[in-house]
């Protein structure tokens, strides 16, 4: 046979990919399908079926095939009866990587979608990269109502703008020229909030820090935090203002390097993402900075590891069940009539927690107060 291959049937390829397609929407398999072996023994074909057959699949946006891992199910497959028994009521939600469907408030608007009878059917990007003939196949496969982007690069905005199909962006705000709808957090009045509550303690020395990516997509939120110093202070050097690094932690450790190396080291952090917060929090002390007797931390994300941080951090909450409701409530409203308000935004509560502290006074005033 040399390296000859055996001709495997294109029809039993389609019938054992059918047979996965029922499995995965009747529940039967949920996060992942079994291994290949176990699927060859089970439904008494080859292993290069099995596989030919996954192919399927993943060609149609239902599973997500990685070398050495478990065969991942990121869309159900939705039956043609489905489709036409859904008459105008079938919202696609496609997230793109790092966003994840499974996060509290997608999870609470699915939830509140489907009480109000609409079938919803999610689809999870492996990447922030947009794939031209992945999208096209998932939109001839799946005829929905409404779609809505999760966290959405500009190039796939643009691919159902152009198309003219009813969308929603959601996590996100639309790129400069794309004209739909956006649902997301108040970051121009988050950053304006934190500006001052770092005044309001005293400090004047304080910075915020996130990654080059985040501050990208977000420069008209950024130009609120300078706008909001220089309101409150109009003297005040903004060039160091926002400090940003390439979202590796070494990167960041550089960066807090620097900082604290100077004479005028800062008394206020703001720092963006949960995990980074925790890195410059452990860095601070580890170096023998105590929070918030030197220096006032303040978190622009959260989380439920929020409570297991010692001193608690000061963090803005995003009330999962509020965002999830609105977001239902916007995309059936979509659905319903075509229409729907061009931007909703949205501020997440601010919680003190005990990260934050006067501006701390400099050793020898300390020590001319105690001999006085």
């Amino acid at each position: 046979m040399g390296g000859m291959h055996v001709p495997i049937r294109h029809s039993l390829i389609a019938s054992v990919a059918e047979s996965l397609r029922e499995a995965i929407e009747s529940g039967e398999f949920r996060d992942h399908l079994p291994g290949v072996r176990h699927l060859g023994r089970e439904l008494c074909v080859s292993v290069p079926t099995i596989l030919e057959a996954i192919k399927v699949l993943e060609a149609d946006g239902a599973v997500a095939v990685k070398h050495g891992c478990p065969t991942e199910i990121i869309s159900p497959v939705v039956s043609r009866g489905a489709e036409l028994e859904a008459d105008g009521k079938k919202a696609v939600l496609l997230a793109f990587s790092p966003i994840k469907l499974d996060e509290l408030h997608f999870r609470d608007m699915i939830d509140q979608l489907r009480k109000q009878g609409y079938i919803v059917v999610p689809h999870q990007f492996g990447s922030w990269k947009l794939s031209l003939p992945e999208m096209k196949r998932l939109v001839a496969l799946h005829p929905a109502a409404c779609w809505v982007l999760m966290g959405s690069p500009v190039a796939a905005q643009e691919f159902f703008a152009d198309r003219k199909l009813t969308c929603l962006i959601a996590c996100g705000s639309s790129g400069d020229g794309v004209h739909l709808p956006d649902f997301e957090m108040d970051f121009s009045a988050l950053y304006r909030h934190v500006a001052n509550q770092f005044f309001n303690l005293g400090h004047r020395r304080f910075h915020l820090i996130l990654g080059e990516q985040s501050a990208r997509k977000n420069p008209k939120c950024l130009e609120a935090f300078v706008a909001a110093v220089r309101q409150r202070e109009p003297d005040r050097k903004v060039e160091d203002l926002i400090l940003t690094y390439d979202n590796s932690t070494e990167e960041l450790k550089a960066l807090l390097e620097k900082l604290f190396g100077q004479v005028e080291k800062p008394t206020g952090l703001c720092v963006a993402l949960v995990s980074r917060y925790i890195l410059t929090q452990g860095w601070l002390q580890a170096k023998g900075f105590r929070i918030p007797e030197d220096v006032s931390l303040i978190c622009r994300d959260g989380d439920d590891l929020m409570d297991c941080i010692i001193p608690v951090p000061a963090h803005y909450a995003y009330r999962t069940e509020v965002y999830g409701r609105r977001l239902a409530r916007a995309i059936a409203t979509l659905l319903e009539t075509g229409r729907v308000k061009d931007h909703t935004l949205l501020m997440p509560e601010f919680v003190k927690g005990d990260s934050m502290g006067p501006v701390p006074v400099p050793a020898k005033k300390r020590a001319k107060s105690r001999n006085r």
